[in-house]
């Protein structure tokens, strides 16, 4: 059986009662504790938070959004889907993005020994 983004994708690392608690009791925590906890990726000093958030933005949008989109969208249906409704779901946004033109480029660009150049189309 193929190995899937199902099989692959983190649980909630925040507990319920974990969670429970934030919201009840509305205690203030840094950031480092926030990531600790895994409501946040990252922290970075407030002086580079823009530059940060800048280099970020452009990453994502440089790269192959409709796929981006897709494997978002599956990574939050995978939290309540079965194995087989996932995998269904998986095979069909696989094959949603071989027809588009960001996966043209990504083949290309591979076969070219090249850096893709993405469109989100």
């Amino acid at each position: 059986m193929p190995i899937s983004a199902y099989a692959r994708t983190p649980r909630p690392r925040t507990s319920c009662r974990k969670a429970l608690e934030l919201a009840l009791l509305a205690e203030r925590f840094d950031a480092e504790t926030a990531r600790e906890l895994t409501l946040i990726n990252k922290v970075v000093p407030a002086a580079e938070l823009e530059a940060e958030t800048l280099k970020l933005a452009r990453k994502m949008a440089s790269g192959p959004t409709v796929a981006y989109g897709r494997a978002k969208a599956l990574m939050q249906a995978s939290l309540e889907n079965t194995m087989e409704s996932q995998l269904e779901l998986e095979g069909e946004a696989i094959a949603a993005c071989m027809t588009t033109e960001d996966h043209r480029e990504g083949i290309t660009a591979f076969l070219e020994k090249r850096s893709p150049v993405f469109s989100g189309r």
